[in-house]
């Protein structure tokens, strides 16, 4: 039961990503005719194909978890994308379902957004805006539904990839303790993270240290949240948010910026109270 609750789980989170960050971003090129200019399809194309190939990948080291079963109760099966709290993450977060994981991540990244927006201005995708993109509103949704996700997808996937078949694979050969395991995942794929995310920026980016140092520590980052929590969600939210701010400075001034920012902490942490107090009600 619960292997078949995993795979469903899993199952419907891509389906879920597919749906936003394929789907959506095709529609919005369509109906608002932003792919009458042939960079938006181009860019389109390649982060379409991009976030489908991680997608898979992801699965298909899900389903290879399944069928390796040695050494699960000691290292766990988790390849970090819908199972919060599983090993090698912390058991903390298992109190907290995929959905739950959402909403707090938009509320605390949206409230950390609006700390360091003035203090510090910097996108954290490959490529640079493309500054004709349908409407204003077009264009923000279409770069927020597209970006983040295309370029966390193979992102997760590298590092479930090590986990799976790197750090597990030699626990299970080894015989390694759990503990060992733990802590260099914890240490590997933040370092992992840094790497691949300094590595998929240098083009854009060549040429200023700062700005190189600040997408590892940003990666890396990323990488360390994955580990901690065993989710993809929290890293995408986090990477979304911080794009979505920079896009919406593009149009209009900090001050509707934060408006907006604040609008959505409250109807977000407004919509967490509604849904889960009243199931613990319920549960009473």
């Amino acid at each position: 039961m619960r292997n078949k609750k995993e795979l469903i789980t899993a199952i419907s989170l891509a389906v879920i990503f597919l749906f936003l960050t394929i789907f959506i971003p095709s529609l919005i090129g369509f109906a608002g005719k932003g792919f009458d200019t042939q960079e938006i399809i181009l860019q389109f194309t390649i982060y379409s194909a991009i976030a489908t190939a991680g997608l898979m990948g992801i699965l298909g080291l899900f389903f290879i978890e399944k069928l390796i079963t040695k050494g699960d109760n000691k290292y766990g099966d988790s390849v970090l994308f819908a199972s919060p709290g599983e090993f090698p993450a912390l058991s903390f977060f298992k109190r907290f379902s995929n959905f739950k994981l959402f909403l707090l991540s938009i509320i605390t990244f949206s409230i950390f957004g609006m700390f360091i927006f003035n203090v510090r201005e910097q996108s954290f995708t490959g490529i640079t805006f493309l500054e004709q993109q349908f409407t204003e509103i077009g264009s923000i949704s279409f770069s927020t539904f597209l970006i983040p996700a295309a370029e966390n997808l193979p992102f997760a996937f590298v590092l479930a990839f090590i986990l799976v078949l790197g750090i597990r694979g030699l626990a299970r050969k080894h015989n390694w303790s759990s503990a060992n395991v733990q802590s260099l995942s914890l240490v590997i794929l933040p370092l992992a993270g840094a790497l691949i995310g300094t590595a998929n920026h240098l083009l854009r980016y060549q040429g200023s240290d700062i700005a190189l140092i600040s997408v590892a520590a940003f990666w890396g980052m990323g990488g360390l949240l994955t580990a901690l929590t065993g989710s993809f969600i929290p890293f995408w939210v986090m990477h979304l948010t911080n794009n979505l701010f920079m896009d919406l400075k593009r149009f209009t001034s900090n001050e509707l910026v934060f408006v907006y920012i604040g609008v959505t902490i409250i109807i977000f942490i407004g919509l967490y109270f509604l849904i889960y107090r009243s199931k613990k009600e319920q549960n009473e």
